[in-house]
């Protein structure tokens, strides 16, 4: 049995929302649009992205970047690949 300091507490944010709940909402409403696939193989986020295979396996590995197994292959969730892309270093450019 679990202690009490061990429970999980979800405290509702000012919409009555708890932000697990809020999180969940926002992720859905993310990868709604039918413009983009839900998910890709490698390959695909390969030629969507421009992105070496041995960095995305690094980014993988490092557990930057969450992969799902379907067999023997990597899938890419759409929402993780942005959330990726997303939390990549801003280039700052020097015009000297």
């Amino acid at each position: 049995m679990r202690s009490a300091q061990h429970e999980r507490v979800h405290t509702p944010n000012a919409a009555g929302k708890t932000n697990g709940e809020a999180r969940r909402r926002h992720r859905r409403a993310r990868v709604s649009s039918p413009s983009h696939p839900l998910a890709m193989t490698l390959d695909t986020v390969i030629e969507f992205t421009g992105i070496r295979r041995t960095a995305l396996f690094d980014a993988m590995r490092e557990g930057r970047l969450p992969a799902r197994k379907v067999g023997t292959r990597n899938i890419i969730l759409y929402a993780d690949l942005v959330d990726f892309l997303e939390s990549l270093p801003v280039r700052e450019v020097n015009y000297d």
